[in-house]
């Protein structure tokens, strides 16, 4: 929302293609949004992870406008994909999820705590057959430990897909298992076509995510196995030390339901 991405080739080694995000003129002057648009940069090129889009370069244009160099991705976003398919079946879920899962995890284990995890950031690649491969996009308002670019009381993310700590501005509490409850929603997303928190508004959304429970996914779309729904509603704790300790064990339920492995 602050920035345009272009198609890029270079301009010696003809068919390397890139994707380029240009930060837009009118965020220039704002330095929290400068420095949002540096942090992505940084965690994407500190990390350095096969499933997390990688970074290649940072500057300014001619104009004096910040940019981004990204790998180009070809492909859609799993939003894109729900929005033309409804659901997936839990094996497609199992797929995506564990090695989103996967980049995750990369992530926690270098203390960056993602924040923004929804449809939209996570990138398939296609591959033969029913391969898929994943890229988890958007580290622009990730949490580095002891890096505070957030202030106290600020609510930052997409309303949906945010934990109630991240929804209420406890900047502090945020951490892996504000992660695992996003990816919570994202399955359930997945699995039943709609989503657990919703409201006319931003207000009400969060409301939504702070003081209702979900519809029991079993309710939903007949037909999941409790196992699955039962992961899934842990993840969907209120209470984040109710929630999977991490990520791993998180995807070790997930997958061990979505493949009905005993």
């Amino acid at each position: 929302g602050h920035g345009t991405v272009y198609l890029a080739e270079h301009v010696r080694l003809r068919g390397q293609r890139f994707a380029v995000k240009v930060l837009a003129r009118a965020c220039r002057a704002d330095h929290e949004v400068y420095r949002r648009f540096q942090r992505e940069a940084e965690v994407a090129s500190r990390l350095g992870h096969p499933g997390i889009v990688s970074v290649v370069d940072f500057y300014s244009t001619r104009e004096g406008l910040p940019c981004l160099v990204m790998e180009y991705l070809e492909g859609e976003d799993l939003e894109r994909r729900l929005k033309r398919e409804g659901t997936l079946t839990p094996a497609e879920l199992g797929r995506i999820m564990e090695q989103v899962c996967g980049a995750l995890c990369a992530a926690h284990e270098q203390d960056v705590i993602h924040r923004d995890l929804k449809p939209g950031n996570i990138y398939l690649l296609g591959g033969p057959g029913s391969a898929v491969r994943v890229k988890l996009l958007d580290f622009g308002i990730a949490r580095v430990r002891d890096s505070f670019i957030t202030r106290p009381n600020s609510v930052l993310g997409t309303p949906y897909y945010m934990a109630p700590e991240q929804a209420r501005g406890l900047v502090d509490q945020v951490d892996a298992r504000s992660d695992i409850w996003s990816l919570g929603v994202v399955a359930y997303q997945a699995l039943t076509g709609v989503l657990p928190f919703t409201g006319d508004d931003f207000v009400e959304v969060l409301t939504a995510v702070c003081d209702k429970e979900p519809a029991p996914m079993w309710e939903v779309k007949p037909g999941l196995s409790r196992e699955i729904c039962a992961v899934v509603a842990r993840a969907l704790e209120k209470e984040r030390t109710h929630r999977y300790a991490d990520v791993t064990a998180f995807s070790n339920a997930l997958l061990r339901a979505l493949y009905n492995l005993h």
